[in-house]
């Protein structure tokens, strides 16, 4: 046999599409008898090669390589690379690597050898090193398909995507139905956050192979991020078809279908995959981010704590442990675990949104605003963030700065909703921001889209509050009901009632405070509330003892959040109806440093300084409070009874008449009724 036909069977022992050829070529030279001692040996360490006897295949090697080396070098390098890729087949790495050595110290431009030595020591995280050995395989065969495709597949490893990119280009190039190298290829462009092109890479591999199983999963992904919900659930379907213990493919599945509002449908998935596969920490993570959705919010927690004990660098396990934490009201601890995701991945935008969020709720304005500066930066195309952020500095009295917000918030969510037009929440936060610029109408029609998707707790109570704002308190009140089937909640309860007030049925609305005060027992506003509807109902001590309550919870609530303007102003009215107009000066003079642009505490503080006598400077208030909301009609009232007091009859009148034009548009009948008295009381002063 020729020494050359000997190398010919070598080299392609490795590639099982030429195996039929091999065979075919061996059948040929047995018939040949005039073989060698060596011609025989390599024929038969090729055939237990092919039986699957590593040990005596190895053994067989050694001994050609033993008898050709120093004669026939070429033969004995390719001797000892059969020896490494059998040894690497068996987990024997050290000993391959050696035996890989030795190959290439007998045939220094072996690039084949260079190839194999570089995915094994790929094999033990030893990638600079492989990608030096890849180097050298091209250099001595610049066409080496496979030298390209290893080494990107080494770069990928090391977060080296560009250039991974770069060679999985080259490796398509001069192999064109090479379906991992497109497989690859579309994880490096995932990656670098390049879906669509992902996407289309994942297309290629099934398009070459159609039971890729992990093209499906992946694609799955892709489409998972840019919101491509349903497509995804159909990738995901085909994996779990091809390979139904594929326990990763439930979780993307879950994660697909959470992303559609099917929650407890996730949650069967994570399920699913955690039967499969007991130590799947991020199908604990979602599972518990799920639960906490549906408001399971110890079992989201404890879902949490395995996956950070499964894997403690798990960022999402954090992120979700940190939502499930403040939605028990335990503000601290969620920022402590949103500090923890961030110092895992200090990219990781969701972390700053939600830790700003957090410090929001405790009035920590400016510094929630630097978190949502760091969320944008990492995603500019962010809705939530410039959301939350409008919200934190309209907060500070920074309206104006706001809206600017708000707009942005608006043109991404539209996009956000061009490309996944089954998003409810993208609904649902647009919808909160055109209520926040006095779009009704406009976000009524987004909760509508939303509750059409997906009828949630948020999408009733936040439809309802638009509702209640143009004066439909009946529509709001049915809202606030199913929002209520769904969760009892205290805010609810105290919204329900303030709509039950403005249409006069007071003893409903108390219940309803009643049941807002039950659930949190420290609801300043509530207590107010409940205490001007008792007022109404001439149930003045215990309207008293509302009042007083809320001060108290006024105080400690100041305590832990100083910069909160609402705070101040829900005091000093709690301290108005207690006859202090003094101290509500003081509380309304503080809400509006902290919040210059709200008219509420101007025109408060009007009111107070009224019943101090000290009207002219109880006009100013009530002017500003008027220059800032023209539709204020408490605003028009509240002046008009100032003028009143100033014997100034006719001013006062067209203020009350401009608050009953006013309320024509807002219905508030308690306050329409105090209106009408008033301008009674001028036309009979009898």
């Amino acid at each position: 046999m020729k020494t050359n036909t000997l190398i010919e069977i070598i080299e392609n022992l490795s590639d099982p599409e030429q195996t039929g050829k091999v065979e075919s070529t061996l059948q040929e030279e047995l018939r040949n008898t005039e073989l060698s001692i060596v011609d025989r040996a390599i024929i038969d360490a090729y055939l237990l090669q092919q039986d699957g006897k590593n040990e005596g295949a190895i053994k067989k090697w050694r001994s050609i390589a033993n008898i050709t080396e120093g004669i026939e070098n070429e033969i004995a390098a390719y001797a000892w690379f059969s020896i490494a890729s059998l040894l690497t087949q068996d987990d024997q790495i050290e000993e391959a690597l050696l035996a890989y050595d030795k190959s290439l110290s007998l045939k220094l431009d072996y690039a084949v050898a260079y190839n194999a030595r570089g995915a094994t020591k790929s094999l033990i995280g030893q990638l600079e090193a492989a990608i030096a050995d890849y180097d050298e395989a091209l250099g001595l065969n610049p066409e080496y398909a496979d030298a390209y495709y290893n080494r990107g597949w080494a770069k990928n490893e090391l977060k080296q995507y560009e250039p991974a990119i770069a060679d999985y280009d080259e490796a398509i190039r001069l192999k064109p139905d090479h379906a991992d190298a497109y497989y690859n290829r579309g994880i490096a462009k995932g990656e670098l956050k390049q879906y669509e092109a992902a996407i289309a890479d994942y297309d290629e591999a099934i398009s070459l192979n159609p039971e890729y199983t992990d093209a499906y999963y992946n694609r799955g992904g892709a489409k998972n991020e840019i919101y491509h919900q349903e497509a995804a659930l159909l990738d995901h379907d085909e994996a779990i078809r091809l390979k139904p213990d594929f326990a990763e493919a439930y979780t993307n599945r879950g994660i697909a279908k959470y992303k559609l509002g099917q929650f407890e449908a996730a949650i069967t998935d994570f399920d699913e995959a955690i039967r499969l596969k007991q130590d799947d920490a991020a199908a604990y993570s979602n599972r518990g981010y799920v639960k906490s959705m549906l408001y399971q919010l110890e079992d989201a927690i404890a879902d949490c704590n395995e996956a950070i004990r499964l894997d403690p660098d798990l960022v999402s396990a954090y992120n979700s442990r940190g939502i499930a934490k403040n939605m028990l009201g335990q503000r601290e601890e969620a920022i402590a675990d949103y500090e923890e995701a961030i110092r895992l991945d200090p990219e990781y935008h969701f972390g700053y949104a939600n830790r700003a969020y957090v410090k929001n709720q405790l009035g920590q304005h400016e510094s929630a605003i630097t978190d949502y500066d760091e969320a944008i930066r990492l995603k500019p195309d962010y809705p939530f963030a410039y959301t939350h952020r409008g919200i934190a500095k309209e907060k500070l009295g920074r309206r104006e700065e706001a809206i600017i917000d708000y707009e942005m918030a608006i043109t991404h969510f539209d996009e956000l909703i061009r490309i996944n037009p089954n998003s409810a929440s993208a609904y649902h936060s647009r919808g909160y921001v055109k209520d926040d610029l006095g779009q009704y109408e406009a976000a009524i029609a987004d909760y509508d889209e939303a509750i059409q998707l997906q009828p949630s707790v948020a999408n009733y109570h936040n439809r309802g509050v638009t509702k209640r704002k143009l004066g439909q308190y009946e529509a709001a009140i049915a809202d606030y009901d199913k929002s209520l089937q769904l969760k009892s909640d205290a805010v609810t309860y105290n919204a329900r009632g303030y709509a039950k007030r403005m249409l006069g049925q007071y003893e409903s609305a108390i219940a309803d405070y009643d049941e807002a005060i039950r659930l949190k027992s420290d609801y300043v506003s509530a207590y107010n509330n409940r205490g001007y509807a008792k007022e109404k109902l001439g149930q003045l001590k215990e309207a008293a003892a509302d009042y007083e309550k809320a001060t108290i919870n006024s105080n400690e609530l100041i305590e832990r959040e100083s910069g909160n303007s609402t705070t101040y102003n829900n005091r000093g009215y709690a301290k108005e109806k207690l006859g202090q107009p003094e101290s509500a000066i003081a509380d309304y003079n503080e809400a509006i440093r902290l919040k210059p642009d709200d008219a509420t505490p101007h025109s408060n503080r009007g009111r107070a300084k009224n019943a101090l006598g000290q009207h002219e400077s109880a006009v100013a208030d009530c002017d500003e409070a008027i220059r800032l909301r023209p539709d204020f009609a408490v605003a028009y009232k509240n002046r008009g009874e100032v003028k009143m007091n100033l014997g100034y009859t006719d001013k006062a009148k067209l203020d009350f008449q401009k608050a009953l034009e006013l309320l024509k548009q807002v219905r508030n009948e308690p306050l329409k009724a105090e209106v009408e008295q008033l301008l009674q009381e001028l036309e009979d002063p009898e």
